[in-house]
């Protein structure tokens, strides 16, 4: 009652489901180094931007530290959805159309540690859906790792100069002794984008193809299992990178301070204080932002004088704005605090939140905000105090296979329980050694 045409993708599937978990150990590692510096950074001020390279607001490192945690988290939740479906025996199905002996498919399937089973025999034989879904979420996961790596190389510019990367992440110039060449991030980057291409070309393959089996199937299985170890390489190698990131904290404020992101501070102090709509108050402080960067004044000397001549320049009224106000404003380490964390909807809900905290537990925006993880809440190191951390390392087919798979060491990788010293780079590291 057996052939290649169900055994190959019963073998496929059980090695699928081990790298799957193995991937996920590597992501959740990621993900509890994130929350640690997200900890260690609650207060360092850093700017945030958008469109590419425009400073928006102040911002904490841990709280970008946090975005990125959240976006991993949805990774995660894909992966264990597509090993849900992966963890299906076609063992049965024979050729196409089963078998004329008295097997019990269910039997079979307990027997090689599925969960269940693909019930129509053609589906078993010649889905690939198996290498598709977990291919996908894949490809998210380095996009999101891609989005985090270019905030890196932005920081890591001379000009910038809010972190570099440790020096086991970088190369050498032949030529110039100056260079600290960011290859740990390039390797990153290109690995997001040969993931992409590798995903359209599994696609491709199967364009068109009729049901049942033929060749083709295995050159997208083979092309999936080389895009599993790219990605749990890269997960490993952000980990390091973040873990031993050398964070500038003095430049990080300087450069907030020189580059007017607290401006909507200003507006919003205008609206409170002074009776003005958000609407006046905003051409205000354009106008106001204008003059300085024409008469070369920096952000700190904005004094009462400067905002009552851009007012009248303006809206041509008189405005007398008291200079306690506009210097509080203007200040990205405030006394008081000005964002705040989002409310809870419920224990464990991280759903998409409004505002400046949008994190699982929600996150603030960090402007003096006393922790970058949520809420007051300080501490928090590892998944054992994080409800969605924890959530996720003990779903079933996590908590299953965890006592495996530190036995096996995925890959030489320590237990997640025990960190490895932050002043070195994670043996896991394609980059400095591990893999």
């Amino acid at each position: 009652g057996r052939s290649r045409n169900d055994m190959n993708p019963a073998i496929e599937r059980m090695y699928i489901r081990r790298k799957l978990l193995e991937q996920m150990e590597a992501i959740t590692f990621l993900m509890e180094t994130l929350l640690v510096q997200a900890e260690v950074h609650k207060n360092t001020i850093i700017p945030a931007y958008t469109h590419h390279s425009q400073q928006a607001q102040p911002i904490t490192l841990g709280h970008f530290y946090m975005s990125a945690f959240e976006n991993f988290g949805r990774d995660m939740e894909r992966l264990m959805r597509a090993y849900e479906h992966v963890d299906l025996s076609p063992m049965g199905a024979a050729a196409v159309a089963t078998t004329g002996f008295p097997i019990s498919r269910e039997r079979v399937a307990e027997l090689l540690g599925f969960h269940g089973m693909l019930v129509n025999s053609m589906d078993a034989t010649s889905t690939l859906d198996y290498a598709y879904e977990p291919a996908c979420a894949m490809a998210i996961f380095i996009n999101n790792v891609g989005r985090v790596t270019e905030s890196l190389l932005l920081w890591n510019l001379n000009e910038v100069g809010i972190s570099r990367l440790a020096l086991p992440y970088c190369s050498y110039s032949t030529i110039m002794p100056q260079k600290r060449n960011p290859v740990a991030l390039e390797t990153l980057r290109y690995s997001g984008e040969w993931t992409y291409g590798t995903l359209s070309s599994m696609f491709n393959t199967m364009k068109a193809y009729p049901p049942g089996n033929g060749r083709e199937p295995g050159l997208v299985v083979g092309q999936f299992f080389e895009i599993m170890q790219r990605i749990t390489d890269s997960a490993f190698l952000l980990e390091g990178i973040i873990r031993n990131l050398e964070v500038d904290v003095p430049r990080a404020l300087e450069v907030v301070r020189n580059g007017f992101s607290t401006v909507t501070d200003l507006a919003d102090e205008m609206v409170r204080s002074m009776g003005l709509s958000f609407a006046a108050a905003k051409k205000i402080v354009g106008r106001l932002v204008v003059i300085a960067h024409d008469e070369g004044i920096a952000c700190t000397q904005i004094d009462t004088a400067l905002v009552a001549r851009a007012a009248k320049e303006v809206l041509d009224i008189d405005l007398n704005m008291p200079q306690e106000l506009i210097t509080n404003a203007l200040d990205p380490v405030p006394p008081a605090h000005h964002r705040r964390p989002q409310p809870r909807t419920g224990a464990g809900d991280h759903r998409q939140r409004s505002g400046a905290g949008g994190a699982a537990e929600g996150v603030a925006s960090g402007r003096g905000v006393p922790s970058a993880i949520g809420g007051g809440h300080t501490g928090v190191h590892g998944r054992g105090r994080c409800p969605r951390l924890k959530r996720l390392s003990l779903s079933p087919h996590i908590r299953q296979e965890r006592r495996a798979l530190r036995t096996l060491s995925v890959r030489g990788a320590p237990a997640l329980t025990g960190k490895t010293d932050a002043a070195t780079p994670s043996p896991h590291d394609p980059m400095t050694g591990g893999n």
